[in-house]
């Protein structure tokens, strides 16, 4: 039979009857060219979904492309002293002789009054930069001076102020032979010298060093007032590196640390670890 129409044979090589009558009625009404039918519109397949596709995928490449290597976590709290080998321990008392029997006696003196004290430690930090506060360490770079670099790739373990605390008083609590009583319960009652920290300053800066600076109150149990002291402290490093700051920054707070556990508190020693502080006083 011959064809009516001059598209009826793309109409009838359609294997989908329903999309040739669809075809049909537009091939009808627009006059659509052979290369544009329904057949061809089949085989190019939906150009939008494509469209789609070929978007999703540049955007998985593009956030492969940007996705940053894991963070490296860094903690203020020092490693604990590695442990004695019993052994070890009884060869180098064996050879010190009658001076280490004394140097155990006082040893053993010094542990008696740790355990006998009648008063324990309480240490709070109440505030930290707010610049320095945030999961990313904060370096100050002299060359872009006064913009301030926030490491993505470095991250605090803890967030400062609970790790700022924790090393304040573990360290303060050491040196004064007293139990923190923040870390023990029941304890409310116990008479307690109270240290409330304000950190001034937390710099580390880029291939030079740390500026430290705090400002605390000191009460000892029954007193009426409390002292007021403040310090800073600049330590340098010697190499170039985030974790020479960490280390260095570890360093000042440990000799903040030393300066709060003086008795009496704002008292001059001249020890080796007043290296470093430029300015120290109480009230």
């Amino acid at each position: 039979m011959t064809p009516d129409h001059p598209y009826d044979s793309i109409r009838a090589a359609d294997p989908l009857p329903g999309q040739a009558r669809r075809c049909d009625r537009v091939i009808s009404t627009r006059k659509v060219p052979p290369d544009l039918s329904c057949a061809g519109a089949r085989a190019d397949g939906n150009p939008s979904r494509r469209a789609r596709e070929f978007l999703a995928g540049a955007l998985l490449v593009l956030l492969g492309a940007c996705a940053s290597p894991p963070g490296r976590y860094y903690s203020l709290m020092p490693l604990p002293a590695p442990a004695v080998a019993a052994a070890g321990a009884a060869g180098a008392a064996g050879a010190a002789g009658a001076e280490g029997a004394a140097g155990a006696a006082g040893a053993a003196g010094a542990a008696g009054a740790a355990s006998a004290a009648d008063y324990g430690l309480r240490l709070s930090v109440l505030q930290v930069p707010a610049e320095a506060d945030r999961p990313q360490l904060v370096v100050r770079d002299p060359a872009s001076e006064p913009a301030v670099q926030v490491l993505n790739g470095s991250l605090w373990a803890a967030p400062l102020a609970s790790q700022v605390q924790a090393m304040l008083a573990t360290e303060v609590s050491r040196r004064l032979g007293v139990p923190d009583l923040q870390r023990l319960p029941g304890t409310t009652e116990r008479p307690a010298r109270r240290i409330d920290v304000r950190l001034t300053r937390f710099d580390m800066i880029w291939q030079q060093g740390v500026d430290l600076a705090a400002v605390w109150t000191d009460q000892g149990p029954g007193a009426s007032a409390a002292r007021v002291c403040q310090a800073q402290i600049r330590l340098g490093v010697t190499a170039a590196g985030v974790a020479q700051l960490v280390d260095a920054q570890r360093e000042a707070l440990h000799r903040l640390a030393f300066l709060m556990a003086r008795t009496p508190p704002g008292s001059p020693t001249g020890s080796p670890d007043d290296r470093g502080v430029t300015t120290f006083g109480c009230t």
